[in-house]
């Protein structure tokens, strides 16, 4: 039908061009723009084809934040992992240059219990999915020699052997990306923690002792293949009133790794850096450590 158009329009084209130079001019051109009009608009074309992949990305991101209630169902999941660390740590005295790090070394243990499809599941309604879980973290340290040049007189003398760290902590945790434990996701995190070090005592008497107070973080994991992907952690942790901003204790912890994952089976190898600021008597004492972490993690 269109061709027969367009045989109709050059034959009227010709049929005026013969009457009137002006109108087959007329219809040239408005034969030509049509024509033009139409290739472009089925043209395809690498920008094009880049926008409309990005809508749908887009479309697809929008989608996977709410459930699907005919579909999802109330699966609690368990993970389980255990790591260890080996680095370097620092302690900076007030008024003393910063002395040299000392290895050393630990390990770090984490249990996360999720909620999944709680609220899809049970009231089968469509809801953001949003996934409600537990975590339970310890953190533990040794291998610290004493640098009698940061030695506080007034402090009780400390064994080498006792030189460590402990550090427990529990969250509750928000997963606001992400169908399930082994999907890329992002979680967010806020509880409380609790630690005993006698490192810092060795500047300052007046830094014996517990610390404690709320903590807040996040957890992020892409996968870049069913079987390689990487994650990272970061915590901030204060005082009994907030994490961020604290007057007398300033803490933060984060870590990155590689991951490679088989089955149930997640194996992680990265760093680690681990700051507190604490003040004293004396001023602000400062402990940095860092170093390689590896571990394994089991996704129930």
């Amino acid at each position: 039908m269109k061709s027969t158009y367009v045989v109709w329009g050059v034959t009227c084209g010709i049929w005026l061009g013969l009457a009137s130079p002006a109108a087959a001019d007329t219809v040239v051109t408005t034969y030509v723009t049509h024509v033009q009009e139409e290739r472009a608009s089925t043209r395809w074309t690498l920008t094009e084809w880049l926008r409309i992949k990005e809508r749908m990305r887009m479309m697809d991101l929008w989608l996977a934040m709410f459930s699907s209630p005919e579909k999802d169902h109330f699966s609690p999941e368990l993970n389980l992992s255990y790591g260890v660390t080996k680095g370097n740590l620092a302690l900076t005295v007030p008024g003393r240059a910063g002395e040299p790090a000392a290895a050393v070394t630990g390990s770090e243990m984490r249990a996360q219990l999720w909620l999944t499809n709680l609220v899809s599941g049970l009231v089968g309604v469509r809801t953001l999915n949003i996934d409600i879980g537990l975590e339970g973290f310890a953190k533990s340290l040794d291998g610290f020699h004493q640098s009698t040049a940061a030695t506080d007189p007034a402090a009780p003398p400390v064994a080498d052997d006792a030189l460590g760290a402990k550090r427990l902590a529990y969250a509750a945790a928000l997963r606001i990306f992400g169908k399930s434990t082994q999907d890329t996701s992002l979680i967010l995190k806020y509880g409380a923690y609790k630690q005993t070090s006698a490192i810092p005592v060795l500047s300052d008497s007046s830094l014996a002792g517990e610390r404690q107070g709320v903590q807040e973080g996040g957890e992020l994991s892409v996968y870049f293949c069913n079987w390689l992907g990487a994650e990272g952690n970061y915590m901030a942790m204060g005082d009994d009133r907030r994490a961020v901003g604290a007057d007398d204790v300033q803490g933060t912890y984060y870590d990155y790794s590689g991951f490679i994952e088989v089955s149930l089976l997640r194996l992680m190898v990265g760093r680690y850096h681990e700051d507190w600021r604490l003040r004293g008597t004396n001023g602000w004492t400062k402990t940095g450590e860092s170093g390689f972490l590896g571990g394994v993690k089991l996704q129930f």
